[in-house]
């Protein structure tokens, strides 16, 4: 397995987790809590997985990977990115919260770095998982076991007997019960878990309430509570299911490079541009005559993006660069034309198009100068 592909699956999982981390507009919100449902009781519980999972694959499907770079030691990092426009427009879709907006503070795109370093460990063949150690999939699996078996708990507890009363009244009332509730849940067997190339390892457990009748009677046996009430056997499970089927979830734990590796070559030739960020916004209007009003948006959009694209290479074409300027340097260049449009793909809108009241568009277009810089550092 390359060390590229155990580079860019780190990446994929540490973009995943700056996406979580991100603020909605209102500058509180983060995407994380967003996943937030309401449970059938009516109080907010834990994420919803399959919302989650949505999500990151989705984001699976449309992030982006700039080149390779080489770190000390032989390893490699590279950057997984999305734009923001795009990224707000996922998020809305899998949320299916249209007014969502990510905070102004946010940025044309959102990038995250990931890295691989030789240091002579085995590492995962399973797409997802390639910048893992056999023993954080172990621990991947052992914190999923955890989430079957707290869960299998926290259903348990949402049981009612006769009367109305819940199996957690009784687990607030008698501790000893409680105890042994825990041990017999911990003692139920589990298969294996499936680890999804989206970053998460998913274990599922089918259980049939017959068996969960069996577990919460040996529970009471073992307490010794003599005050627990009677018809303990006559379980219902307020979501209804026959089976019941509880999943678990568990995450990569962060890859970290040997500490005396971990830090990217130095490039002498490196512009202090290159960290930075340029764009450049472009007005547009339809020819005259066209009356359809779709057809005239359409159009004012696509001139709108062509000058907003001409404005930020004039703002390229002026970049120093040593004995000249990025001009300079395409200008003389065999490949200017295949160079040019890799640098166009790099080009991503920083914001929602807008209209004025007479119909033109405006367009506002931004590039990561790093990426530039993987382009055009190779060429000189």
């Amino acid at each position: 397995m390359t060390p590229a592909l155990r580079a860019a699956d780190d990446a994929f999982q540490n973009l995943v987790d700056k996406v979580l981390s991100l603020r909605f507009e209102d500058g509180r919100t983060t995407v994380a809590e967003a996943l937030l449902p309401r449970s059938p009781a009516g109080n907010v519980s834990e994420p919803a997985d399959a919302v989650e999972r949505a999500l990151r694959q989705k984001l699976l499907e449309e992030y982006q990977r700039s080149a390779l770079r080489p770190t000390l030691g032989g390893g490699v990092e590279v950057d997984a990115w999305l734009s923001t426009v795009r990224l707000n427009e996922i998020l809305r879709s899998v949320l299916k919260l249209p007014g969502l907006t990510l905070h102004t503070g946010t940025g044309p795109t959102v990038t995250a770095t990931g890295r691989y370093v030789p240091d002579g460990r085995p590492r995962d063949h399973r797409p997802g998982w390639r910048q893992c150690s056999p023993e954080q999939i172990v621990q991947t699996r052992d914190a999923a076991q955890l989430d079957v078996r707290r869960r299998l708990f926290n259903r348990i507890a949402l049981m009612r007997l006769e009367g109305d009363q819940r199996i957690r009244e009784l687990l607030v009332r008698f501790p000893r019960f409680r105890e042994a509730l825990a041990r017999r849940v911990d003692a139920v067997p589990l298969g294996d878990p499936t680890f999804e190339p989206i970053g998460v390892c998913r274990l599922r457990l089918t259980i049939s309430r017959d068996e969960v009748r069996a577990l919460v009677q040996a529970a009471a046996a073992e307490s010794r509570e003599r005050e627990l009430p009677a018809g303990l056997a006559d379980l219902s499970d307020p979501l209804g299911e026959a089976p019941i089927v509880i999943q678990g979830f568990a995450v990569p734990p962060p890859y970290v490079p040997p500490p005396t590796r971990s830090k990217p070559l130095a490039d002498p030739n490196r512009p202090e541009w290159a960290d930075g960020l340029r764009s450049a916004k472009g007005p547009g209007i339809a020819p005259p005559g066209v009356q359809d009003e779709q057809t005239r948006r359409t159009l004012a959009l696509k001139a709108a993006r062509i000058e907003a694209a001409r404005l930020l290479w004039l703002e390229i074409e002026k970049l120093p660069l040593s004995g000249g300027t990025v001009g300079d340097l395409l200008a003389g260049h065999p490949r200017a034309g295949q160079i040019a449009a890799q640098i166009d793909m790099r080009m991503v809108p920083v914001s929602s198009p807008s209209f004025d009241a007479d119909g033109r568009a405006t367009v506002t277009l931004g590039i990561s100068l790093e990426s530039l810089w993987t382009i055009v550092r190779d060429l000189r």
